[in-house]
């Protein structure tokens, strides 16, 4: 009895003494593991250095769309910068929508789904749409809105590090959209063209401004409601094409995807992960994103950026690629950088495994990229069709005409001309996921001709 006694307290000794050692070994790994960190590389801080993304906040186009619906009387752009400032302090969601869209806010009168037919009201009413009669009374509603979204148009530049934004922007682009059909429909081509022509200059320019990639998504959709307005105008009157001739060939210039600024992209996202990096929505190891948690708590900060600022710039440079070999460049990436080394992992495994989600993030989207190759293209259809009324391009010699320009107006996808489809009378480049699918086009007016009605609908496949 004794004997088994002495034995169980030798075990328990044992125990506790693995136990504490344990303890002591943990301490000391977390106390290497904060002093271990890196330095911040000089790459890094020449990554992240770029003057040209820095806009103050009383001149930044993303700070000002933030402050839209300020209470009637307010600075709006200074508002915004409050609404900014909740935001990177982690302020509660609610109390961030109350000054957004609480009972003092300046809102829309309308929703999206009641005016989003307005963008071509010669189609068939949606459901839930409003009647494009009632555009007038709505945009007098709205008066004070839309000016505040036309003032945006006088600052600095756009700069958007952050993941966020005020949803009456869109709905308000779509009005001033309507604006511009009403000045179609009373025949005033001159003021429809202006009112375009600025809108377009404004969402180009905010598509160029640095911005993390769900900013750019919302770029490319206020830029998707503003360009299709050209197309209208133009089978209204073609003529626009020859008054205006120079300054639309040089505001729908095909850039590539250098017009997306992808640059600006990485290091927008590198803001991202750094704020990632300094707070959390909830201190709590229960939450979510418990990866989030032990990398915030246990990580090495200097060397997760150190390391994401490497991967970025080769990351930027692939998005500029031809789409083909944009892919083939994100699959050798991955490869290099999305599995920590083991001298990595050893040091700083949960910073390793943080960074390596965030980097199978960036990689992993996809249809971002391709979208932009689509708006690209559709710079170029635009181009064409402004070339062909220019030029005078006969029916008959529009296939020709397409195979005649160089690459710069080919297919974004597959470098080969752009399609005509005479019945339809657009001009088109297929899906690059299915060669049956149009994937975007542009209707060529008929050329010293009265309008012809606009069809309901349009054919959509290419085969």
């Amino acid at each position: 009895m004794m004997r088994a006694l002495t034995l169980v307290r030798a075990a328990a000794r044992v125990t506790v003494w693995l136990f504490a050692g344990l303890l002591s070994l943990v301490a000391v790994w977390f106390a290497a593991n904060r002093l271990l960190d890196e330095s911040p590389h000089p790459e890094r801080l020449a990554f992240v250095g770029t003057s040209s993304d820095q806009v103050p906040d009383s001149q930044n186009v993303a700070v000002g769309i933030l402050g839209l619906t300020a209470p009637e009387g307010s600075d709006f752009v200074s508002y915004g910068g409050q609404v900014k400032a909740l935001y990177m302090t982690q302020t509660p969601w609610s109390q961030i929508q109350d000054m957004v869209t609480g009972p003092n806010a300046l809102r829309p009168s309308v929703g999206s789904d009641q005016t989003i037919c307005w963008l071509d009201p010669d189609q068939p009413i949606w459901k839930g749409c409003l009647p494009f009669d009632q555009a007038p009374m709505v945009l007098e509603q709205n008066k004070r809105l839309l000016e505040r979204l036309k003032a945006l148009r006088r600052l600095d530049g756009f700069s958007g590090f952050f993941n966020y934004y005020n949803e009456a922007y869109l709905l308000l682009l779509r009005l001033s959209v309507a604006e511009m059909h009403l000045a179609l429909r009373e025949r005033n081509y001159e003021a429809a063209y202006r009112k375009w022509r600025d809108q377009y200059g404004f969402v180009k320019g905010n598509l160029r401004g640095p911005d993390v990639w769900v900013g750019k998504a919302i770029g490319l959709v206020a830029f998707g409601t503003t360009l299709p307005f050209l197309e209208s105008l133009l089978l209204a009157t073609p003529e626009i094409a020859r008054t205006h001739a120079p300054e639309l060939l040089e505001l729908l210039r095909p850039e590539g995807m250098e017009a997306f600024n992808p640059g600006g992209i990485a290091r927008a996202e590198y803001w991202l992960l750094n704020n990632s990096l300094e707070s959390l929505p909830d201190d709590t190891p229960l939450g979510t994103d418990r990866l989030h948690w032990l990398a915030y708590h246990l990580g090495q900060r200097n060397r997760i950026l150190n390391r994401y600022s490497v991967f970025a710039p080769e990351y930027a440079a692939a998005l500029r690629l031809p789409w083909a070999e944009m892919e083939i460049e994100s699959s050798r990436l991955r490869e290099k950088y999305l599995y920590p080394s083991a001298g990595d992992f050893l040091i700083d495994p949960f910073g390793s495994l943080y960074l390596a989600t965030f980097i199978d993030s960036q990689l992993g989207i996809r249809e971002m990229p391709r979208q932009m190759h689509v708006t690209d293209g559709k710079l170029r259809l635009a181009t064409l069709v402004v070339r062909i009324i220019n030029e005078r391009i006969t029916d008959d010699d529009i296939s020709r005409f397409l195979a005649s320009v160089g690459p710069e107006l080919q297919d974004p996808f597959t470098g080969t001309p752009m399609r005509w489809d005479p019945k339809d009378r657009k001009i088109y480049f297929p899906d690059p996921s299915d060669k049956c699918i149009v994937g975007a086009f542009f209707r060529v007016p008929v050329l010293d001709q009265p309008k012809s009605a606009s069809p309901a609908t349009l054919n959509t496949r290419a085969c």
